[in-house]
C-alpha cells in the first residue's frame, strides 16, 4: 500500500509542476487557436515573399551574366599541354605493357639456362662418380694379373 501511495503522490507532484510551468493565458481557448492560425498565416505569407524575392534575385543575376567567351590563348595552351602530357603518359604505359611479356620471356630464358647448367653439372658429377667407382675394380683386376 505504501508503494501505491508513493506512486500516486509522485504523479500528482508531476501534474502540479507541469501546471506551474504552463504559460498562463487570460484569453479563452478559442482565441488562442485563432492567434495560432494567424501566426501560421503570417509565417506562410513571409515564406511566399522570401521565395518571390529569391526568384527575382536569381533572374537578375542570370540577366547580368555575360555569355561564355571563347577560349583564351592561355586556356588553349593549357589544354594543348594537358593533351600532350596525357598522350605521353598513355604511350609510356603502353610500352611498359608491351615490355612486360618480353621481360617475362627473358626471365624465363635465364631460368631455363640456369637449370640446364645445373643439370649439366650434376650429370658430369654423376659420371665422374661412376668412373671413380669403376676404377678400384679395374686396379684389383690388374693386381690379380700381376
Amino acid at each position: 500500500e505504501e508503494a501505491a501511495a508513493t506512486k500516486i503522490q509522485a504523479l500528482e507532484r508531476g501534474r502540479q509542476a507541469r501546471e506551474k510551468t504552463k504559460p498562463k493565458s487570460t484569453a479563452s481557448p478559442g482565441k488562442e487557436k485563432k492567434e495560432t492560425d494567424e501566426d501560421k498565416a503570417a509565417t506562410k505569407i513571409q515564406a511566399l515573399h522570401r521565395g518571390n524575392a529569391a526568384r527575382k534575385r536569381v533572374a537578375r543575376e542570370k540577366k547580368a551574366e555575360t555569355p561564355p567567351q571563347t577560349q583564351t590563348e592561355e586556356n588553349k595552351a593549357a589544354t594543348k599541354i594537358q593533351a600532350v602530357h596525357r598522350g605521353n603518359t598513355a604511350r609510356k604505359k603502353a610500352d611498359q605493357l608491351k615490355a612486360a611479356p618480353k621481360k617475362q620471356l627473358d626471365e624465363d630464358k635465364a631460368a631455363t639456362k640456369i637449370q640446364s647448367l645445373h643439370r649439366g653439372n650434376n650429370a658430369r658429377k654423376q659420371v665422374a662418380q661412376q668412373k671413380e667407382s669403376q676404377r678400384p675394380t679395374n686396379k684389383k683386376t690388374e693386381e690379380d694379373k700381376a
